[in-house]
């Protein structure tokens, strides 16, 4: 599902998007959840979704969650891309109401070896499923092999969630109550802030 047809253009011309062994929904995520008439499930659900530095807050609300869900099997896997401050209360609230629609809510933060660099890559993973902790033990072992060689050539370091986020009660975000743009917000202005000392470095 993409929304924007320069990407998938992108996607046809740079990453060899092949269409003929994929069905592709030229539409807003959000609408194709709420379609009536299409009742596929879905094993693996990707959650990748940006607008520039931002992400589309609806996807991450308890209805949208909720609306993926129902899109799965009871076996399914949903998988979230996301990039934030470290401190950051967006990542808590996401995990709170992932965990009000999935039995299972874990994931990794991906520790960048930059001294001044507060932003880190997160990716989560929920499931109707009750994985137990030798499961999910398995899963950030398989995830840290295979992506040893990346992380040595950048440096960085993989930390399961439950160290630093799972635990934090957090209110939920709702379509009627969103503190997404928000927090964004001040991350954004962060963002272009250190862009700025780079530009003027470099003239």
């Amino acid at each position: 599902i993409e929304i924007s047809n320069t990407i998938i253009s992108c996607a046809n011309k740079y990453f060899s998007l092949n269409l003929t062994s994929m069905h592709l929904y030229n539409i807003d995520g959000r609408y194709y959840l709420n379609r009536k008439t299409d009742n596929k499930k879905y094993h693996l659900v990707f959650l990748d979704a940006y607008t520039g530095f931002d992400i589309p807050e609806h996807l991450y609300t308890y209805e949208s969650f909720k609306g993926i869900r129902n899109k799965m099997n009871d076996s399914g896997v949903l998988i979230c891309n996301l990039v934030d401050d470290k401190n950051s209360a967006n990542i808590p609230r996401i995990i709170a109401t992932l965990k009000k629609v999935f039995t299972t809510v874990n994931g990794y933060i991906i520790h960048y070896d930059k001294s001044e660099e507060k932003f880190e890559n997160i990716i989560l993973y929920a499931t109707p499923q009750e994985l137990q902790p030798d499961i999910q033990q398995k899963i950030y072992d398989i995830y840290s092999e295979e992506n040893k060689i990346i992380t040595s050539l950048v440096k960085a370091e993989i930390e399961p969630i439950t160290n630093i986020f799972l635990n934090q009660p957090q209110e939920l975000i709702t379509d009627n109550f969103n503190q997404l743009n928000w927090y964004r917000l001040k991350i954004i202005r962060s963002l272009m802030k250190n862009r700025n000392k780079v530009l003027y470095h470099l003239s």
